[in-house]
């Protein structure tokens, strides 16, 4: 199993197994915010729905990688 991923929001953006991809990926091309692609964290909120922006802000946030571990049938990601 292989993982990308992105530090702006700690979102997994692929994930493939025997090079077959996992998530959807948009065709829409985003270099200045969130990507429309693999796994976001929403949080506090989904949409407008709430007191803060779209989504909430964390995945609007950078995040450090603190640990990257993979082994055959898994990988872990550890943001802080």
């Amino acid at each position: 199993m292989n993982l990308n991923y992105d530090i702006l929001g700690a979102q997994v953006l692929e994930s493939q197994i025997q090079n077959t991809s996992l998530f959807y990926k948009s065709s829409i091309v985003q270099h200045t915010h969130a990507k429309r692609e693999g796994v976001p964290i929403l949080f506090p909120q989904f949409a407008c729905v709430g007191g803060y922006k779209k989504h909430g802000w964390v995945r609007d946030s950078e995040w450090l990688l603190l640990k990257d571990e993979k082994d055959k049938n898994s990988h872990l990601l550890t943001f802080s």
